[in-house]
């Protein structure tokens, strides 16, 4: 049960984590997302032994937050998705628990809450809201790839990324009117200058 706990979510995408969070925060759920930095990762690799690197910094990130935050460990969670599919992700939850022992200290309590990546054992309107958060997440990031290479001013696209993203998650939160909060996000994508030389098209294979 997450009743009473904090609910911690790796931070995988900068623009559709923040927004699935605050889907869950719409239903009362103290859903935070972890900070990450390249201290952090570094840090995690002493705990690897080999196994799957980004469990490792996942982990540190987790103890790491509820450390920096005062949260009690028994009273916090951590969110993974629940699947069979390959890469064995049905392991990463006991695989994570077994973490959390390791580092002592209380975090052995900390449990792995494995949750459907729709949100439907939650509730009918957060497995909307999830899928909404989707479309918007991807959304954006179709947009900021699309105009980032012709920006006249280099980082304004990224900045309306951040500033959208300010926008969005009170709305997905139930605080904002959704279609205002994405009326004021394409505006600022609308004020972007663009400059229209062709840029050159790169694919990594």
């Amino acid at each position: 049960s997450l009743a009473g706990k904090t609910l911690l979510f790796p931070n995988w995408d900068p623009l559709l984590n923040p927004l699935a969070a605050a889907c869950l925060r719409r239903e009362g759920i103290d859903a935070r997302i972890l900070h990450e930095d390249p201290l952090l990762i570094r840090s995690a690799m002493r705990h690897n032994t080999g196994q799957c690197v980004p469990l490792n910094i996942i982990a540190e990130e987790t103890v790491d937050y509820i450390r920096r935050h005062g949260l009690e460990p028994a009273r916090t969670a951590l969110w993974m998705p629940r699947s069979s599919w390959s890469c064995n992700i049905t392991m990463l939850p006991p695989f994570l628990k077994s973490l959390f022992e390791s580092f002592g200290g209380g975090m052995q309590d900390v449990e792995v809450y494995s949750g459907e990546l729709s949100l439907q054992e939650i509730s009918f309107r957060a497995s909307l809201n999830a899928f909404r958060a989707a479309v918007v997440g991807g959304l954006l990031r179709r947009v900021g790839c699309r105009l980032r290479p012709y920006e006249t001013e280099p980082g304004a696209t990224d900045r309306a990324l951040e500033e959208a993203m300010r926008i969005l998650v009170p709305a997905f939160e139930g605080r904002e009117s959704k279609d205002a909060a994405l009326r004021s996000v394409v505006s600022l994508f609308d004020a972007i200058e663009v400059s229209p030389e062709p840029r050159p098209k790169v694919a990594i294979f």
